[in-house]
């Protein structure tokens, strides 16, 4: 089944995904949405900073710009019948305003277009970090997420209603 990446956004803890699957039937793409608030892989919040190089390459930030400063909120792709696009947006800290400057990178091509000048179209780093982030995004997508914490505390009180005895050792019983 051909699938792909639309859309990638985290805001405010709610983490939102776009992807289309290409049906041979109908020969067209079918869209799908999920919207979720259960926190994702370590990895995935990895592959989504890793991002912060390339708006800062794209957006032609100095070198010596802080990118600490810097959080992606997510990622846009669009797709033609040859190409792919792909539009970062990412929030830059500033120094003198509540408020974070909202930024949205110029939109990259990952094939060279008419023009012909690949300098306008996705580096191979680029290309490398956005695979990344997508094969942690259908990892979500597929249900595998962080690994849900532990509340102890409450375990401790059960385990005190049931005699001092652990849940394991009162099953038969």
């Amino acid at each position: 089944m051909k699938r792909r990446i639309t859309k990638i956004k985290v805001k405010k803890g709610v983490y939102f995904f776009g992807w289309e699957t290409y049906r041979d039937a109908t020969r067209s793409w079918d869209e799908h949405t999920l919207t979720c608030k259960d926190h994702p892989r370590d990895e995935f919040f990895l592959a989504i900073k890793n991002m912060v190089r390339h708006v800062m390459d794209i957006c032609e930030f100095p070198k010596a710009e802080d990118g600490k400063k810097f959080i992606v909120s997510g990622i846009t792709e669009s797709y033609t019948e040859d190409n792919r696009f792909l539009t970062i947006t990412a929030q830059k800290e500033l120094s003198f305003s509540r408020a974070p400057l909202i930024i949205n990178t110029p939109t990259r091509a990952e094939g060279v277009g008419a023009d012909g000048d690949p300098v306008f179209c996705l580096s191979e780093d680029l290309l490398v970090d956005l695979g990344t982030l997508e094969a942690e995004a259908w990892k979500y997508i597929a249900g595998e997420r962080a690994q849900q914490q532990l509340d102890f505390a409450e375990k401790a009180e059960h385990e005190d209603a049931a005699g001092g005895k652990d849940e394991m050792q009162l099953i038969g019983a």
